[in-house]
């Protein structure tokens, strides 16, 4: 029941967004300026938004459940920062729209492999190893993006670099939204098929392993996954932060049942996001980057979040 009605406050919430904005419109679907402004600007920018916004949260659920931790966010692995190089590189190179968008997604996904490769060559598949080499993959991919950044020519590429990398949805348009959708879709649906070993993971390694599923593939299948749709959304909106960490706790609150965590992850992340994006088109002069409205709030969101756990721990 919380699912179907998440899923009419997601609706309701897209719809509310149509209308809000500095542009005003008829209802008329022969006016040219209905098309202009609804179906080719606002509305693959709604879309794009619900897709971001959940697939960063569904991603941090899953990633949240398979490492048993509650801060561990989507860009672990050094998708973000892949990301983030891939694209202002990209950039730096003059490239168009459509290619920064595909550098930032092959970029996600090389740091994934990198970080992947990195364990193994340590020795020790583990948890651990997966996660600092998460680090040093970031780290370095960092370095790299700070130097791109300030070997840029600040009066031409470095506006729109800096613009990408405090994310925003600004970009998003129809050509984008066929391979957005079936990149965070399709592992949604694999993800909610094989929800029950993405529960049994909650159980640690030797519980899961009495049950006879093995604990090491199972993790590495949902990483896989979750670190796909992550990529896929972090290559169109550029680096957005808070929601993959945030959300996935409101969807706890919201139910206590695990079977519920993915779904109200996903649709919590998608309101989350659209309301930060029409606060970042709607509330200032000029359009700001959705990036910092997500930071805004939910560096405040999550220190009452921290503050639930502690009352929770202490009773």
């Amino acid at each position: 029941m919380r699912i179907f009605v998440s899923l009419a406050l997601l609706a309701a919430a897209a719809a509310v967004s149509l209308f809000l904005g500095r542009a005003s419109f008829s209802l008329d679907f022969s006016d040219p300026v209905y098309k202009d402004i609804v179906l080719d600007w606002r509305l693959p920018r709604i879309i794009a938004a619900v897709l971001v916004g959940g697939a960063l949260s569904a991603g941090g659920a899953v990633l949240q459940t398979s490492f048993r931790n509650p801060l561990v966010s989507p860009d672990l692995l050094g998708v973000s920062a892949g990301a983030g190089l891939g694209a202002v590189l990209a950039m730096y190179l003059g490239a168009g729209h459509g290619i920064v968008v595909t550098a930032a997604f092959l970029g996600a996904i090389l740091a994934v492999l990198l970080s992947s490769l990195a364990a193994a060559f340590a020795g020790r598949a583990s948890v651990l190893s997966l996660v600092l080499s998460g680090v040093i993959v970031s780290a370095f991919a960092g370095a790299c993006l700070s130097l791109t950044l300030l070997l840029s020519d600040p009066a031409k590429a470095l506006h729109g670099m800096m613009f990408w990398l405090t994310g925003s949805l600004s970009m998003a348009g129809l050509q984008q939204l066929p391979w957005l959708a079936s990149l965070v879709l399709l592992p949604l649906g694999l993800i909610m098929l094989s929800r029950f070993r993405l529960r049994m993971l909650l159980l640690g390694d030797s519980g899961i392993a009495l049950s006879g599923v093995d604990p090491r593939k199972s993790r590495l299948w949902f990483i896989l996954l979750a670190s796909l749709m992550t990529a896929a959304a972090v290559s169109v909106s550029g680096i957005i932060g808070w929601v993959g960490l945030c959300a996935p706790h409101l969807a706890r609150m919201l139910s206590k049942d695990p079977r519920d965590l993915v779904p109200l992850s996903f649709t919590s992340g998608g309101i989350i996001l659209l309301v930060c994006d029409d606060a970042a088109r709607c509330l200032f002069p000029g359009e700001i980057p959705v990036g910092l409205m997500t930071a805004v709030i939910g560096a405040p969101a999550f220190i009452l979040i921290m503050r639930r756990y502690g009352r929770q721990s202490d009773s």
